[in-house]
């Protein structure tokens, strides 16, 4: 006799549950969703990967100044953590991003989205009376 039963649905882990959150993440500037979701889909399980800033520059189209800005304002807030890179790792920089904090700040990003698409929503609908 066959089960009705539905199996509990699986937590996304690793990569995925990077992408997912990155994915989900409202932002403001198009260059930030694109560094976020360039940054999750190169870490491995653990959250970390390793690149040099001129990679990263290449890889997005990014210049390294704006690439530094948005990593400093990450690291700010807890999401993202590096170490430099040596000359026997061809400089490349060990990155890590914060599964847990990347995950919370989904939400509050939605949120202040919402606010500030409402209030967008209400000036055009008062400029069209």
């Amino acid at each position: 006799m066959e089960s009705n039963k539905i199996a509990p649905r699986k937590e996304p882990t690793g990569m995925l549950a990077y992408i997912i959150a990155a994915r989900e993440i409202r932002t403001t500037e198009v260059s930030r969703k694109l560094l976020l979701l360039y940054y999750a889909s190169n870490v491995g399980r653990q959250g970390s990967f390793f690149k040099s800033l001129l990679d990263i520059s290449l890889d997005t189209g990014l210049s390294e100044s704006t690439v530094q800005r948005i990593n400093k304002d990450w690291q700010g807030k807890g999401l993202l953590a590096w170490e430099k890179g040596s000359v026997t790792r061809s400089l490349a920089n060990t990155y890590r991003l914060d599964l847990s904090k990347l995950q919370k700040a989904v939400e509050s990003s939605r949120k202040a989205f919402e606010g500030a698409e409402q209030r967008s929503r209400r000036k055009a609908a008062d400029r069209a009376k």
